[in-house]
């Protein structure tokens, strides 16, 4: 029987305040879990500060580093990345070039069925890359309206390293003394799970833009900081986020050379082996103990749900249910071996995650 205790009402009312928020102020939802994920990724640095300062003036340098970096990082794009956009979004049609393209599938002897078919796309080539590279401004645009809601990310973020923890006895402070140690142990694994997935998706997203901007630089690739800012913004959906970057880069190397689309396609084959059989893995696969199937439907799920902000966030939001069931469901002792269910969880668990 599905036993209805304190810790179960506190998650369950914590689904319901976060879906309602979600539901009714969704920019505001987005702020929050922005500000959390800051929290937990400058909480280690906060945490060596304190040695030698005061939590208020740890936090306070914390926050300081947070905001020298992202200052650091919209001076590059705001110099670098738009207008090498904007030299790519112009420079795309004149590289799809029906004619070149047209000569080139012509000394391959393909069946006349698939020329036919062949050229029929091609006749949209052009068309589709403008407005595919239009188009992905269109999510940079609209978060740009929600300025005025991340102007206030600091300031949570800096209350949140300051006083989190008297923030979470309080919390935790209206259920009953026997109760709080497993509702504690609730949050910190949630922020052990959020923790590691920042943590490894921003390591991974560095590792992809840094190795692109490199490898494009070597080959002679053009628009160089536009393939490797795709590549890092791509790795914050999985899979579906890389795969996408890499056929884009293929394809513009196809345009060029055939030679140069296979370098390129080796290139991104031997990245994504490092990236998800050795850094994901480590920094983010830990943390969250989701099989990459289970990953996968979560992003087409949340991707028909929510769009492109709904992929970005179907990992943390599944990592999170997973330690929901964890405490919410019952356990039921094993005849056969006298072992929980929880038990029988831990021991998957950690299988899943090696």
């Amino acid at each position: 029987m599905f036993a209805l205790n304190w810790l179960t009402g506190y998650i369950l009312g914590l689904i319901f305040i976060v879906g309602t928020l979600f539901f009714v102020a969704a920019k505001l939802g987005v702020t929050l879990f922005i500000a959390l994920l800051l929290v937990l990724l400058l909480q280690p640095i906060k945490k060596r500060l304190e040695r030698k300062f005061s939590p208020g003036v740890a936090s306070f340098l914390a926050l300081i580093l947070l905001l020298g970096s992202a200052a650091i990082l919209i001076s590059w794009i705001l110099n670098q990345m738009l207008p090498g956009f904007k030299q790519f979004a112009s420079t795309v049609p004149h590289l799809v070039n029906q004619q070149t393209l047209g000569a080139w599938l012509v000394s391959l002897n393909l069946p006349p069925e698939i020329m036919e078919y062949t050229n029929h796309l091609l006749n949209n080539a052009t068309e589709f890359a403008v407005t595919a590279v239009k188009s992905s401004l269109v999510p940079a645009v609209q978060a740009l309206s929600g300025v005025v809601e991340l102007i206030g990310v600091p300031f949570i973020v800096f209350y949140l390293l300051k006083d989190g923890d008297k923030l979470l006895n309080m919390i935790i402070s209206f259920v009953p003394l026997h109760e709080r140690a497993r509702i504690a142990s609730f949050f910190g694994d949630a922020a052990f799970v959020l923790g590691g997935y920042i943590k490894g998706q921003l390591a991974v997203c560095l590792v992809s833009g840094i190795t692109v901007l490199i490898f494009f630089m070597i080959a002679g690739l053009p628009h160089v900081p536009v393939f490797a800012a795709i590549s890092a913004v791509g790795e914050l959906i999985p899979v579906i986020g890389p795969l996408t970057s890499s056929v884009l880069a293929i394809a513009i190397a196809l345009l060029l050379s055939p030679s140069l689309a296979i370098k390129v396609a080796v290139f991104y084959f031997i990245m994504f082996k490092i990236n998800h059989n050795i850094i994901y893995p480590n920094l983010v696969g830990k943390a969250l103990c989701l099989h990459p199937v289970v990953i996968m439907i979560g992003l087409l799920l949340f991707g028909h749900l929510f769009g492109v902000l709904g992929m970005m966030l179907a990992v943390p939001t599944m990592g999170i249910l997973r330690i929901i069931l964890k405490y919410v469901l019952p356990t039921f002792p094993d005849p056969a071996t006298n072992n929980t269910t929880d038990e029988i969880k831990r021991i998957g668990d950690e299988s899943t995650c090696e």
